[in-house]
């Protein structure tokens, strides 16, 4: 006898909204929005993986509510996320109900806002944005200076 009792069309279903496929975005943080039809989540949940190429139960982080998750410490780069709709004893359906996405996370120049990344130290050699910070810096040495000399002669 076969483990999943549900008929092909009374499946569950999945669409991830967010992230979308291909798409870039900047900062290390990734909202995860999708919907599950034609179920409960007192008899399934999701399994999520991001950029693991080993998709099983035991690799795999567990979400068990229809909100949309916030994930975090995202490392700049590329990204696979999927996520399978399994049953409540973790077994995939006969007809495996799974997504994946492939995005992009950025950061801005001179950021480095995950801590899984090499860390940023001061580049001049980036002229766009370290000589500026210099600059400005300078200006309001400069005109400080000149306000505490007006007030001394």
């Amino acid at each position: 006898m076969e483990k999943n009792i549900f008929k092909p069309e009374n499946l569950p279903q999945l669409k991830i909204y967010a992230p979308q496929n291909n798409q870039t975005i900047l900062g290390d943080k990734v909202t995860l929005s999708f919907i599950v039809g034609k179920a409960n989540f007192n008899d399934i949940h999701l399994h999520l993986w991001l950029d693991n190429p080993v998709q099983a139960a035991s690799t795999a982080s567990e979400i068990t509510t229809h909100f949309d998750q916030v994930l975090t410490e995202i490392r700049e780069g590329s990204h696979v996320l999927s996520l399978e709709v399994v049953q409540a004893d973790h077994a995939s359906f006969i007809l495996p109900i799974k997504e994946s996405v492939l995005f992009k996370t950025v950061f801005p120049p001179g950021e480095n806002l995950s801590p899984f990344s090499p860390s940023t130290s001061l580049n001049l050699t980036n002229p766009t944005i370290d000589y500026r910070i210099i600059i400005l810096l300078l200006a309001v040495v400069l005109i400080s200076l000149g306000i505490f000399l007006r007030k001394i002669f």
